[in-house]
């Protein structure tokens, strides 16, 4: 790693080659869990906290969300 005030940081990751694919792969089982529970969502960042209220409602759940 490299950082240079006022011109930023470079990084360098090394990752290993892989051979070949893996043939057993699978998805999950079945569908996706749904629910109707309510959930109290919180998050200091309103973005955040609507956005939780967004995907955990598409799955069913009564979502109050809270920020601050």
């Amino acid at each position: 790693m490299a950082s240079t005030l006022g011109q930023g940081t470079s990084l360098a990751i090394y990752l290993p080659e892989i051979q070949e694919a893996s043939a057993d792969i699978t998805g999950p089982e079945g569908p996706i869990p749904r629910g109707e529970e309510r959930i109290l969502f919180v998050d200091d960042e309103a973005v955040l906290a609507h956005m939780g209220q967004e995907l955990l409602g598409h799955l069913g759940y009564n979502v109050v969300a809270a920020h601050e």
